[in-house]
């Protein structure tokens, strides 16, 4: 007897886990300062925030940055901490909203010394930050105390990148705009049909059965 040939039916089911590959995702936003040197440095209660423009739907999945930490560190063993941010409809960034937080060991922070422009790689897909075409998101990123020379590299000549800009924050003033930009990318996890589970009819007949009210195998 030939049975019949059982066709497949796509439901969508989440299916990114947080433990997944960080290189997933798709290049989104970019500005390398390359060797530029200049950009905030980091003391007691300072910060540096690099607002950015979404290009891409999806899930923000990489964030790289060019950061150096001090030679020798000011505070051993302290990494950096970023947030990623709302903005008011100004694009200002606002503190007050946090999407997501993450740290980088300082490990993987190369030394202010280093001539190498090289991107510090943060996996952010497991905060499940969901973003839109036209979203303006910043990306804050917090000294240890005591740092006085971790710094973020920046080309702060004019407005190299035009899709956000770079903001300092401090307890007194606040916000603030520092003018230029500093070294980022961004990646973005888009959803497609090999990222999803997959229910075939024979398991929806299943379910049909289990759900039937009469309490027998219905078809």
């Amino acid at each position: 007897m030939t049975r019949p040939a059982i066709h497949t039916v796509p439901i969508v089911i989440a299916s990114l886990a947080a433990g997944a590959n960080a290189s997933v995702g798709t290049v989104d936003q970019v500005f390398d300062a390359g060797a530029a040197g200049g950009g905030p440095s980091g003391n007691d209660g300072q910060s540096a925030i690099q607002t950015f423009t979404v290009g891409i739907g999806g899930t923000l999945s990489l964030i790289e940055l060019q950061v150096r930490q001090a030679s020798p560190p000011d505070t051993p063993g302290a990494g950096l901490t970023i947030q990623i941010l709302g903005t008011d409809g100004a694009g200002v960034p606002d503190l007050g909203t946090v999407l997501g937080t993450a740290d980088i060991p300082l490990a993987d922070v190369p030394m202010a010394s280093s001539s190498n422009p090289d991107f510090v790689d943060v996996d952010v897909l497991g905060l499940g930050i969901a973003v839109s075409p036209g979203d303006v998101l910043g990306i804050h990123v917090l000294y240890p105390t005591g740092a006085g020379g971790h710094s973020w590299i920046a080309d702060l000549a004019g407005d190299p990148y035009g899709g956000g800009e770079l903001f300092s924050s401090s307890p007194g003033p606040g916000v603030l705009v520092l003018g230029g930009d500093a070294g980022f990318r961004t990646s973005v996890l888009i959803p497609s049909p090999g990222g999803v589970g997959v229910l075939t009819a024979a398991g929806l007949a299943a379910m049909r059965r289990r759900r039937c009210p009469c309490g027998s195998a219905c078809s």
